[in-house]
């Protein structure tokens, strides 16, 4: 397995948390990479696959992968289909000051990291709750409303007690 002394970082997150929602017609190449950040990955569409840390996973429509921090991993897209996923960014700081103790909100993170398997596979009820949070907090950081920012916030932390219940 590579070390981060043989892969670049990539991507620099400079607010608590970060969401992106992309959809991608053509297959990119990206080579393995590392983040300080944790990330989940809520694939939505597609036929891609993720190898982390050298464990290989083929993603299927509503999977959610969890890649903490300093992970080598990356993903090999088929571009047969359109590549779409939500991945949200989180920083460690944002983590810890949201956390209480004994309930972290990372925990699902190193969860998956002492069990050497990152990846969640959810039933229909749970898509449909993981669906309605997601739309919630894209409304949220799209939003110039009073308290848009507090909200999306929250609905980010809500996200996170869920996957990691």
């Amino acid at each position: 397995m590579l070390d981060r002394s043989e892969v670049g970082k990539r991507g620099y997150l400079n607010e608590g948390f970060r969401l992106f929602h992309l959809k991608d017609s053509r297959a990119q190449k990206l080579d393995y990479h590392y983040h300080e950040f944790d990330k989940l990955i809520l694939l939505l569409n597609g036929k891609v696959t993720y190898v982390v840390e050298g464990v290989t996973y083929f993603l299927r429509p509503w999977d959610i992968l969890l890649v903490q921090r300093n992970m080598i991993h990356k993903p090999i897209i088929d571009p047969s289909a359109p590549y779409e996923r939500v991945v949200v960014w989180l920083g460690r700081e944002w983590l810890e000051e949201r956390s209480d103790p004994g309930e972290a909100l990372d925990a699902c993170f190193e969860t998956a990291r002492e069990q050497g398997f990152h990846l969640l596979r959810t039933d229909a009820e749970r898509r449909l709750q993981y669906m309605q949070s997601v739309q919630r907090l894209e409304e949220a950081l799209r939003s110039a409303e009073f308290g848009a920012a507090r909200m999306a916030d929250t609905l980010c932390q809500q996200l996170l007690i869920a996957v990691n219940r």
